[in-house]
């Protein structure tokens, strides 16, 4: 007697019109869409030699993942990437702690992270903006963890999650290659 198996067959329409996209989010990214947007992704292209960019503002936040006691820690960023989206390096400055309710201290972190920024474009040479598409990566400096990290799901059935860090500010999800984010840990930008 012959054993009668049924078989789920899945269709587009079951996941939103493309499962093979959806299913693409049940693995690990190998590179990810980061939009130019005028939020947490201005300063993000190519330069003229075709190396791809992000300059950002990461930092570590009092309460998430850090002890109540500690102080906003605020840096800027510069994370250049080869044409297939490698990292190449990576230059992160340290603006230091501050009070988030003193607002001269807030003041001069803001411009100082301003000065790194325009510093840190000017090492690039001429540069166009618009969305690059990047590998995960990770870096330590200042006893602090950088980059694009992304973590698997408690559930395999759940997507992976991409993020920058420190601070968690943009999250990517599947699509990889949409070029959304959600602004997860909702800060202002210092620039």
């Amino acid at each position: 007697m012959a054993k009668n198996k049924a078989r789920v067959r899945r269709t587009a329409d079951d996941h939103g019109g493309d499962y093979k996209r959806w299913q693409s989010g049940l693995r690990p990214p190998k590179k990810i869409t980061v939009p130019h947007d005028d939020r947490h992704a201005k300063y993000v292209g190519r330069t003229k030699a075709g190396e791809q960019f992000f300059v950002t503002a990461p930092f570590v936040e009092p309460g998430y993942g850090v002890p109540p006691r500690f102080p906003r820690r605020d840096f800027v960023a510069l994370y250049l990437f080869d044409k297939k989206g490698a990292l190449l390096r990576a230059e992160i400055v340290d603006l230091g702690t501050r009070d988030k309710k003193d607002a001269r201290a807030t003041r001069a972190v803001t411009a100082r992270a301003a000065a790194e920024r325009d510093r840190l474009l000017g090492t690039l040479g001429a540069v166009k903006y618009g969305p690059i598409r990047v590998a995960p990566f990770l870096v330590r400096q200042f006893d602090t963890v950088f980059g694009l990290s992304h973590s698997a799901p408690e559930d395999p059935f759940e997507p992976w999650l991409a993020s920058f860090c420190p601070g968690c500010y943009m999250q990517f999800t599947q699509p990889w290659d949409s070029g959304t984010y959600e602004p997860v840990y909702l800060v202002e930008p210092l620039f």
